[in-house]
């Protein structure tokens, strides 16, 4: 279901193209809403609001029309939609076979449509590679692969003609005969549509091809479809995955001179059963041995001991890499949310495998989050670094701090309880502050009241080192050397909360410490020089860091997302960088989803490529310009930062992004792949948290602890 907007359009943040059957209204839609969020009344938009409108004209079919079957309602909804001509073909392409009408679909009469086929989706397959496509490269021949829908009664067949309405896209194989379909099947034209793309067409060029569709039977519809001139995908969905993937870790984890995927998702073992998938893939699609594993009910209850537990299969935490037992071959770390029916609770399972899939040791139950690593006791090898925090029966949480080597040691554990503090998830980083060769351990607390929090650095002995106050809540924070020192600055961006309307998040000042406490000169920069505007509590983190020297002057920039569509940038010496912040497309609450920073075009300078919850993937110059061919339609939210690798071995740039409903999305881009500087959540395959890493990540250990 697309839903559109008061002029009958499609809405900004819906889904697009192939995958819409009947569009809705979903903007300003009056409905129901909790008392935290301001209820009990508010206009809401999203597609969550269009789909009830179609499910309660299919409740009204069913009340209405005895003994109507299922099928006789999914006809009626498409064969009495209405056709909104507002210019004789964009309703027509943005919102899918027209407007729901109850009015029609009560009135229409079936026997007019002996047949009521539909245009499903349409694929674009490259013919060297057989991947399928999200963009038209230059110069390239594809496959054009139409999908039929049969929803009324049985078809002897028919034929399709496809089209293009650029002179920059030539047909060469224009129609295709189909067979028979069956009430309900769903049928592929096979390969006989063949479109070729001209050397000329140039970078974000739209193209639209026509798809004509006529049965034996009489019946016909047409369909547009838009495609951009843009990037090779490498591919776009990979086998076995359902929905849902978590952001990607991107790392050479065999050795072979490229870099792997590694992601989780849901995925689907039969249809009864949704399992849980941790997936390891080359570039081409193709999954390492042992590769995928996937974890069910059963599985999960043998792990934990407990039948009443299960996997919260929509967490968004990604897996982190590392050498555990210092042989040179890392292992994966998954943290696992555990939840009791839809609740979760306040556990995480840390699965740790081997490169080949198997198990590494026991999995260990914790309350933490994303862990990270980082070779805290000098041993060579890297150490397992985790937050978390356990609550009493009388519902105080005492936050914690764990730390333990590759050999199953803990190097220390240290309560973090403060009167009047609780734990903040994702405040974590590891790095040599003061270069004295050891790692310090860095972590925040938010205040109870919602009102401030707690800075910590903490030593490799466990010693707290500085405990410093905040006016401000922490949201995000990054190691860095700002002023060229040799020594890192702590960046640390924070949030406000308000509760007027509903509990709302809003951007606060970003700061930068020296190691000592001392602010570093230039900050904070305060709010106002970033966005007043708030969003829903429940929106999550709204001011990830990432950090880079993007102008190539030999100091770092800091970039950083905030609730009001911007993003930000400002140079060490906290300055506005000219051109920021720079907005994005539509009018969503939280537009930018956090940060990567490399060479995606092969200039001298690097690019910020950033994610959206408006289903598109940005890529900003240094100057705040968008990149050529950018931004990107991916066809659903990317929740998380998208990821910078090399998953070919060519030496150039691939954006690896995870999309809600798109699956993974990889693009080839012409950038320098030796020049990233923040390549994914967090930094790197540790999620250190620390800019200015190697350009070539070697990880280095973790024994067998568990």
């Amino acid at each position: 279901v697309v839903a559109s907007d008061q002029r009958d359009r499609r809405a900004y943040f819906s889904n697009f193209g192939p995958t819409s059957d009947i569009a809705a209204p979903g903007m300003a839609i009056l409905s129901t809403v909790p008392d935290m969020l301001g209820g009990p009344y508010d206009a809401w938009d999203g597609t969550s609001m269009a789909a009830p409108v179609v499910s309660g004209v299919a409740a009204l079919l069913f009340a209405t029309i005895p003994n109507i079957s299922a099928d006789e309602v999914y006809a009626r909804l498409l064969a009495g939609a209405e056709n909104v001509d507002l210019d004789g073909r964009d309703a027509e392409f943005l919102l899918g076979v027209n407007r729901v009408s109850a009015f029609r679909s009560l009135e229409v009469d079936l026997e007019d449509f002996p047949t009521i086929l539909g245009i499903t989706d349409l694929k674009i397959v490259d013919k060297r590679s057989g991947a399928q496509q999200m963009l038209l490269s230059s110069g390239r021949k594809y496959l054009v692969q139409v999908e039929i829908m049969n929803y009324w009664q049985k078809s002897s067949g028919g034929g399709l003609t496809l089209e293009s309405e650029s002179d920059l896209v030539m047909v060469s194989g224009s129609s295709s005969a189909f067979g028979p379909v069956r009430q309900g099947e769903t049928i592929s034209n096979g390969k006989g549509l063949v479109i070729s793309v001209s050397k000329s067409a140039p970078l974000g060029e739209s193209v639209v091809l026509v798809v004509n569709l006529k049965s034996n039977e009489g019946f016909e519809i047409k369909k547009r479809f838009l495609f951009k001139v843009g990037f090779e995908s490498l591919l776009t969905k990979f086998g076995g995955l359902s929905t849902n993937p978590v952001p990607a870790t991107v790392v050479d984890v065999d050795r072979d001179g490229d870099d792997e995927i590694i992601f989780s998702g849901l995925a689907h073992e039969s249809e009864e059963n949704v399992a849980k998938g941790i997936f390891i893939a080359n570039g081409d699609g193709s999954f390492l041995n042992g590769w995928p594993l996937l974890l069910n009910k059963k599985m999960v209850e043998a792990l934990t001991g407990d039948p009443t537990i299960e996997l919260f299969v929509f967490d968004a935490t990604p897996p982190t890499i590392g050498d555990l037992n210092g042989d040179g071959v890392p292992e994966i770390v998954v943290p696992l949310i555990l939840a009791r029916g839809e609740e979760t609770i306040s556990n995480t399972l840390l699965l740790v495998l081997k490169q080949n899939g198997e198990p590494f040791g026991t999995p260990i139950l914790t309350t933490g989050t994303t862990p990270l690593l980082a070779d805290v006791n000098g041993d060579g090898g890297e150490d397992l670094i985790l937050t978390g925090g356990v609550k009493s029966e009388t519902g105080v949480v005492t936050p914690f701090l764990k730390v333990a080597d590759g050999t199953g040691g803990t190097i220390f554990d240290l309560d973090l309880m403060h009167s009047d503090h609780l734990w903040v998830d994702d405040t974590l980083a590891a790095g040599d502050l003061n270069s004295d060769g050891n790692i310090e351990i860095v972590t925040a607390l938010v205040g109870e009241s919602l009102g401030g929090g707690l800075l910590f650095v903490i030593s490799s002995a466990g010693k707290i080192l500085l405990e410093k106050e905040l006016s401000d809540i922490p949201s995000d924070l990054a190691l860095a050397d700002l002023d060229n020192d040799g020594d890192l600055e702590i960046i640390l961006s924070t949030q406000r909360l308000t509760s007027g309307d509903g509990l709302r998040r809003g951007a606060g000042p970003l700061y930068a410490f020296h190691h000592d406490g001392k602010l570093v000169s230039g900050f904070p920069v305060n709010e106002t020089a970033r966005s007043k505007k708030s969003v829903p509590f429940q929106y999550g983190n709204v001011n990830r860091v990432a950090i880079g020297d993007l102008d190539g002057d030999g100091f770092l920039e800091i970039v950083t997302s905030d609730a009001r569509n911007e993003l930000h940038a400002f140079h060490s010496d906290g300055s506005a960088v000219q051109g920021f912040p720079v907005r994005g497309r539509g009018r969503s609450p939280l537009l930018f989803t956090g940060a990567a920073i490399g060479d995606i075009d092969g200039d001298p300078e690097l690019e910020i490529v950033a994610g959206s919850i408006n289903n598109y993937l940005y890529a900003f110059n240094h100057d705040g310009t968008e990149v050529k061919g950018w931004p990107i339609e991916v066809g659903y939210s990317t929740q998380k930062p998208p990821a910078l690798g090399d998953v070919d071995g060519d030496g150039k740039t691939e954006v690896i992004a995870t999309s809600f409903k798109s699956g993974v999305v990889v693009l080839k881009t012409p950038g320098d792949s030796s020049r990233l500087a923040w390549k994914q959540y967090r930094g790197d395959a540790s999620h250190k948290g620390g800019a200015g890493a190697p350009k070539n990540l070697t990880i280095n250990s973790i024994d067998d602890w568990i």
